[in-house]
């Protein structure tokens, strides 16, 4: 069954993630709203409530989810960022959304092999399979590398590029090429 909670004046949440508006007109009569939501370069959802833009499962966790330990963060049980269910949230510390990180990548890389996107891999120092980008752009929003940089990287067309980059990870768009030190 779906809740709803008002979250702001007259903005409220179901904890399915819809966020909508109940606005009263000067006759009297009120008018629901769907707001937009809009994804992140990383798949989150948001929405802009008074100028300031809110994650979406971060205000369902904070309506709908108790949190007695005071737990920082918020995590998408199933690892997909776009299902903002209350069923799906759980208030974790760093160290626990960390954690479920390996099956984050995991899934993405489950999603991403069905499509036809220039998929980035990225490996730690030991050569082991890190995280997962569908493509080019994600990867260098993701990790703060300019776009131009990183593609000269994936073409193998300058090693003082690959300095640049990032010394303690190293990226490719083939699963089975692990990259050399």
């Amino acid at each position: 069954m779906e809740k709803i909670k008002e979250i702001f004046d007259n903005i409220y949440i179901t904890n399915n993630g819809s966020v909508f508006s109940v606005i009263t007109y000067m006759d009297g009569k009120e008018r629901v709203k769907q707001r937009k939501l809009t994804p992140t370069a990383l798949g989150y959802l948001t929405t802009n409530i008074s100028g300031t833009t809110y994650y979406v499962h971060r205000l369902v966790a904070e309506a709908f989810l108790p949190n007695p330990e005071n737990k920082p963060e918020v995590d998408h049980i199933d690892t997909n960022r776009a299902n903002c269910k209350s069923s799906n949230l759980r208030w974790v510390t760093k160290k626990e959304n960390h954690a479920n990180k390996i099956s984050r990548v995991l899934h993405r890389l489950a999603n991403i092999e069905n499509q036809k996107k220039k998929v980035v891999y990225k490996y730690n120092k030991y050569h082991q399979l890190v995280d997962v980008f569908p493509t080019v752009k994600e990867c260098c929003v993701s990790e703060n590398i300019n776009t131009s940089y990183m593609s000269t990287y994936l073409n193998h067309l300058s090693p003082k590029v690959r300095k640049k980059t990032d010394s303690i990870y190293s990226y490719t768009r083939l699963v089975d090429e692990v990259p050399n030190y």
